[in-house]
């Protein structure tokens, strides 16, 4: 049987900080990226594996002492239920992967995409078009963010599934390096 435990967790969504404060500073966005890796990277590792499949900023809460919460796990779709992909549909558009919309599969590349957005938007504070209009990236909005940071992002929201990272412990490394340089 499944079980869901809700908490009520103090603070304001993501969504509302970036509209509040405007975009995070590079070193805030990557801890902040670096943790919802690691709760992605939890439900990822779960027997079955559980995608999050509507990473956006209403789903984050940032807290008082200025740590994330990811929210809202309503839409969570686990591998063993057995349901046709088509009956899964879920997301937001301009979060959600192009093989969520067009194709109706997600894979933890899915959540990796979404990761990609969101973190974009925590460095320029605007919400991502949906459509065939592309996002540009993040350096044309602000010269001050590393390369190596728009490199990630770049990583996470390519075309292909099979191009994102595949790895956690990867993609953290990467984000954790942007950190110190």
């Amino acid at each position: 049987k499944l079980c869901m435990v809700m908490e009520y967790v103090e603070g304001i969504t993501l969504e509302a900080y970036l509209q509040k404060y405007g975009p995070a500073n590079e070193e805030k966005a990557i801890r902040w990226a670096v943790s919802l890796t690691e709760v992605l990277g939890y439900l990822h590792d779960q027997k079955p594996e559980m995608i999050y499949r509507d990473l956006k900023p209403s789903n984050i809460m940032v807290l008082p002492d200025g740590n994330i919460r990811l929210v809202d796990l309503g839409a969570v779709h686990v591998a063993a239920y057995g349901l046709h992909n088509n009956e899964l549909l879920a997301g937001t558009p301009g979060y959600s992967p192009p093989e969520q919309w067009q194709k109706g599969s997600v894979c933890k590349e899915s959540d990796v995409y979404a990761l990609g957005m969101v973190l974009h938007e925590m460095l320029t504070a605007l919400q991502p078009v949906s459509g065939c209009q592309k996002r540009r990236p993040v350096r044309e909005y602000d010269r001050s963010i590393s390369h190596s940071l728009e490199r990630v992002i770049e990583n996470c929201i390519r075309e292909q599934p099979q191009e994102r990272y595949h790895s956690k412990k990867k993609k953290k490394k990467e984000l954790l390096s942007c950190s110190k340089k």
